[in-house]
């Protein structure tokens, strides 16, 4: 069930940046298309970082806590791009 949605998470983050950065200024950012991929960039690097590291942090922590750390941080992240948008 956390994986699912973790995936979820990862999945509507991508469009829902889109929107935020491109509906004029009262909803959103009112950017352009680069400001878009301004913004997504960094969401990208960071998931491969972690693809990579992901494997030694469960080494050396278990499986448990990074599991209850990434499903606390995917569902503060969620509800702040449902708030905000």
């Amino acid at each position: 069930m956390i994986l699912m949605a973790t995936g979820i998470t990862m999945f509507m983050t991508y469009p829902s940046i889109v929107q935020l950065v491109r509906s004029p200024m009262p909803l959103g950012f009112g950017g352009n298309p680069v400001d878009t991929a301004n913004v997504q960039l960094p969401f990208m690097i960071m998931f491969l970082v972690f693809a990579s590291i992901t494997p030694l942090i469960i080494n050396r922590i278990g499986k448990l806590n990074p599991i209850i750390i990434g499903a606390i941080t995917s569902l503060i992240g969620s509800l702040g791009l449902l708030m905000f948008h």
